[in-house]
């Protein structure tokens, strides 16, 4: 018996003979369970290398194998707790530990081992605090139980952190291939209504991250801010296949994900359909300033088969613009990364164009979507293209100090908007005529 086994065994011990009654109730194997909680130093604690709040950033972590091999060496436990401390609000769970106390014991392992308050632990080691209530399993626990009750105490977890979006989706896969089936994982989700269908989403969403990843090694931690991008492409693509057009749906998933990786926002990538790179994108880009940006673009045609299946056909096929393999050289090159892995903010080259035609291209559509929207409420329209107008004029000093601000293509565009202006009065006029 280890030190540690022989430390929790002395407080077994010492709480079967005192008047402590403190117990954790939890479901164990399917039925409900007290446990008993005792007083332990944090420090004799072993963090959990398979914590599943940190699932995604062990998987990327350099060291990652270290941590397989030899989880408790004090390497592996340290690595552990700076990788708890770096997660969401863990200042602030510092800050309510130490004013409010634990509100609720962490599970543990007779072995010592956390199951649950992983980072509850690291925080109080923070905090220097002598000793963290914990609840502790009987001796037959199983890693099968110990997946169960992650993800049971997932949705009763009290700890204020809530888990990263892609670690949910990686603790919701680690389940599944325990040999849980997809009506256990939605009943343990508390997915009561259509909680199948919303588990193959999730898995779905899992799915075009790991293609992405497939690319190119992007960290898990990137996709936690695009959960909405990939639940509107998700919506979009399944339509898409569930038509039969599989070649859409691809263009379309390629598309929306190398513009989310540029930086357009969930609402400009949700306007982009299947055609979007050769209807919209590249019908910007036919004069003399934009001829890099079409080469670029336009060198990720496919080459042209000729298995003669067109004649034979009396048909040409449109070949799309591979969005896939663009997406791949941009997640590649390594301008656009940062020495962590992430996608830089600030693009370089030949991106930083594209992406600024791409938003131009989006917001078009968006403002024809509204356009169409607001035939009830056209002044809705005018005032809309009045605020941009109004904002574009206070930073206009600003803009021309800038050395690639073309004044006359500025006055030309003015122009042709007065003139739009001017005809649509006149069209408003001959209605008042009638």
């Amino acid at each position: 018996m280890s030190p540690r086994q022989e430390m929790i065994a002395r407080e077994l011990a010492e709480y079967e003979r005192s008047s402590n009654d403190a117990t954790y109730a939890i479901d164990l194997r399917g039925e409900q369970k007290y446990l008993p909680v005792i007083r332990v130093n944090p420090a004799d604690l072993l963090l959990n290398p398979k914590n599943n709040r940190l699932s995604g950033q062990l998987k990327d972590h350099p060291k990652c194998n270290n941590i397989e091999a030899d989880p408790v060496s004090k390497e592996s436990q340290d690595l552990l707790h700076d990788l708890l401390a770096k997660t969401a609000k863990f200042t602030d769970l510092m800050s309510q530990l130490d004013y409010l106390g634990q509100k609720e014991p962490g599970l543990i392992t007779s072995d010592g081992l956390l199951v649950n308050g992983n980072t509850r632990v690291a925080a109080l080691r923070e905090l220097k605090k002598s000793y963290v209530e914990v609840a502790v399993l009987p001796p037959n626990i199983n890693e099968t139980d110990v997946l169960s009750m992650e993800m049971s105490l997932q949705l009763t977890d009290l700890v204020h952190q809530n888990y990263p979006f892609t670690n949910e989706l990686l603790l919701m896969k680690r389940y599944l291939d325990s040999d849980n089936s997809k009506e256990e994982l939605a009943k343990v989700k508390g997915w009561a209504r259509q909680g199948v269908k919303k588990v193959d989403e999730h898995m779905r969403l899992l799915a075009y991250i790991e293609e992405v990843r497939a690319l190119s090694p992007v960290p898990y931690s990137v996709f936690d801010s695009k959960k909405q991008h990939l639940k509107d492409l998700d919506s979009d693509y399944m339509k898409l296949k569930g038509n039969g057009d599989i070649d859409a749906a691809e263009s379309l998933k390629w598309a929306r994900l190398k513009m989310t990786f540029l930086g357009l926002n969930k609402d400009q990538v949700r306007s982009i359909d299947e055609n979007f790179v050769e209807n919209r994108l590249l019908t910007r880009l036919n004069d003399e300033e934009s001829k890099e940006l079409r080469h670029y673009i336009e060198g990720y045609k496919p080459e042209t088969s000729n298995d003669g299946l067109d004649d034979l056909f009396g048909e040409q096929k449109t070949q799309s613009i591979d969005m896939k393999k663009a997406l791949k050289d941009f997640l590649n090159n390594a301008s656009n990364r940062d020495t962590e892995g992430n996608v830089a903010k600030d693009l370089t080259g030949i991106y930083g164009p594209l992406a600024f035609t791409a938003r131009r291209a989006t917001e078009a559509i968006i403002d024809e979507q509204k356009l169409v929207n607001a035939n009830a409420a056209p002044g809705e329209t005018l005032k809309e293209a009045r605020v941009k107008i109004q904002a574009l004029r206070h930073n206009l000093p600003s803009i021309m100090r800038d050395p690639s601000f073309k004044k006359d293509k500025f006055i030309y565009n003015i122009e042709e908007l007065v003139n739009e202006l001017e005809e649509l009065q006149q069209v408003l006029n001959s209605k008042d005529d009638e």
